[in-house]
């Protein structure tokens, strides 16, 4: 699907703009576009997302949505 298609340029985007490639790094704007490739089930940003999680649970339930995820990526 288009969505599916437009995840990997969301997790670049995001961490583009984390780094301030292309201007100034702006963390809220990369968190909002890692958030929206996470909830397309893009198992790298789902996997970013679990290593900036705080609550060791939260972020264990992130990392088995990004394992599920990679396992079910369509090919």
């Amino acid at each position: 699907t288009h969505e599916t298609t437009l995840r990997p340029a969301m997790f670049v985007l995001s961490n583009m703009l984390a780094a301030g490639e292309g201007g100034p790094a702006d963390a809220q704007e990369a968190r909002r576009w890692l958030e929206l490739a996470g909830e397309l089930e893009y198992p790298e940003a789902l996997q970013q997302l679990a290593m900036l999680e705080p609550d060791p649970r939260k972020a264990e339930l992130l990392m088995r949505q990004a394992a599920h995820a990679m396992m079910h990526r369509p090919r």
